[in-house]
């Protein structure tokens, strides 16, 4: 059960500056939701912690102030804070070396935690060059070039239909791998979150489609029909 005052999303990021692969900074946007009538102050804090649970660099802390619900409100009112920091030599993340790391996430009051998530993630860069119409393109992760041997993954079982249980889920990763596919594509809607959090661990790219048939757009779709909510943000989109 959610307290009052909970966390309520979060988006990450990692970034490094001009091909240096030495040092990145960790990008972070919190939200604080409120769901009762009283204005609330509370602390948020992020550790990070490698794969053997040994805590990486300082925690980082920020003070949030998260206004009372109003009256009519249907939803909880919320209030985002921003963190950062800079992490020398970090482990990186790709298909052929998925390192980890774990960061826990922390809502504090007086003191004392009062709710927490913690999630894996990884260090990397992906940066595609060459969208000029040439035909042409290179695409790198961590500023080694990569190329991309994928198959399309539709959620289904034959005995759950789209009711795929996780061992189905982690059997599916575990082939793939086997056969050196090294990137798969949603059709056409976000999968199971396992699958997603399996192919962090087991290093599989995913483009992860969102509800909509896209290819990259590389065939001019008119996306009219299928305008994204403008209350989404780029966090719902994986």
């Amino acid at each position: 059960i959610q307290p009052d005052v909970s966390l309520y999303d979060y988006a990450l990021d990692t970034t490094f500056e001009n091909g240096d692969y030495t040092r990145s900074t960790l990008e972070l946007a919190v939200d604080v939701a409120n769901i009762t009538d009283a204005e609330a102050n509370r602390t948020v804090r992020a550790t990070v912690y490698d794969a053997n649970g040994a805590q990486v660099g300082e925690p980082m802390t920020a003070e949030v102030s998260v206004p009372a619900k109003s009256a009519d409100a249907s939803q909880a009112a919320t209030a985002t804070v921003e963190l950062s920091q800079v992490f020398e030599n970090p482990e990186l993340w790709s298909a052929e070396t998925p390192n980890l790391y774990t960061i826990v996430f922390e809502l504090r009051q007086d003191g004392k935690t009062v709710n927490a998530f913690a999630r894996r993630f990884g260090f990397k860069e992906f940066v595609m060059r060459g969208q000029d119409g040439s035909g042409t393109s290179e695409m790198t992760i961590n500023g080694k070039n990569v190329e991309f041997y994928g198959v399309a993954a539709h959620e289904n079982s034959p005995k759950g239909g789209q009711y795929v249980p996780y061992e189905i889920i982690v059997q599916d990763i575990v082939n793939a791998k086997q056969m050196n596919i090294n990137s798969i594509r949603t059709c056409h809607y976000p999968q199971s979150v396992h699958m997603m959090e399996l192919c962090d661990e087991y290093g599989i790219y995913v483009m992860d489609e969102f509800n909509n048939e896209t290819h990259n757009g590389r065939d001019g779709v008119n996306n009219d029909a299928y305008k994204i909510d403008p209350s989404l943000s780029s966090r719902d989109f994986g």
